[in-house]
């Protein structure tokens, strides 16, 4: 049961920080489907609580400019950012 709360708060981390580092950056839905290629309406199902596949993940990372696990771990983008 511990495992189960434990992977349902990470679910939600990451369904508020994908909409979250849209959002600081001033991003429609709509432009951060034309960046990724993920639909528009995969992106709100997401944002939303549906499960997001690992592909999805990376290319979001990447469109990003951060490590995947970011996402899990919250806005503080300085120490999340790809070293280039």
């Amino acid at each position: 049961m511990h495992r189960h709360r434990e992977t349902e708060q990470q679910m939600k981390a990451l369904r508020e920080n994908l909409k979250l580092f849209r959002e600081e950056r001033g991003w429609l839905i709509d432009e951060l489907s034309q960046l990724s290629g993920i639909d528009r309406q995969t992106i709100v199902s997401i944002e939303n609580g549906e499960d997001i596949e690992a592909a999805q993940l990376f290319t979001l990372s990447d469109i990003y400019g951060i490590k995947p696990h970011a996402f899990f771990l919250g806005p503080d983008l300085d120490s999340h950012q790809e070293e280039w």
